[in-house]
């Protein structure tokens, strides 16, 4: 089937889809997803279009590719931050403000090992004087 295609139903076979399915979720472009099974763009959102449990599966694909990518941000925002720690140059309250807003789950990433005794010190007085 060449790029230019446009499967019928019957060629959508569920090897297709999931193969388109596992590539969307891991490039996270329908454009190439569809290039690498050998269909276009178009037969695939008219797949979509037409049928709602493979649209729910598109949308299932493009959530975890966008999962991913937000972990890979998270590990290399924590790999940062635990040079900056390591390092011991930086100011507390900027470290801190840094992993608040990243969140609960980045904060779950770093190595607790790694905070000085200063920081740990800083940041029990933050979350007493926030409770």
């Amino acid at each position: 089937m060449s790029a230019t295609s446009f499967p019928t139903s019957r060629s959508w076979t569920p090897a297709l889809r999931r193969r388109f399915l596992e590539t969307l979720t891991l490039c996270g472009r329908v454009r190439s997803a569809a290039a690498a099974c050998g269909l276009s763009r178009q037969s695939v959102y008219r797949l979509r279009d037409r049928d709602g449990e493979f649209a729910v599966q598109w949308r299932d694909a493009v959530a975890k590719h966008h999962a991913a990518c937000d972990r890979e941000v998270l590990a290399g925002l924590a790999r940062t931050v635990e040079a900056w720690l390591a390092d011991g140059s930086y100011d507390v309250a900027f470290v801190d403000s840094v992993i608040e807003i990243a969140g609960e789950d980045f904060r779950a990433m770093l190595d607790p090992n790694i905070f000085s005794p200063e920081h740990r010190k800083f940041c029990e007085s933050v979350s007493t004087a926030r409770h």
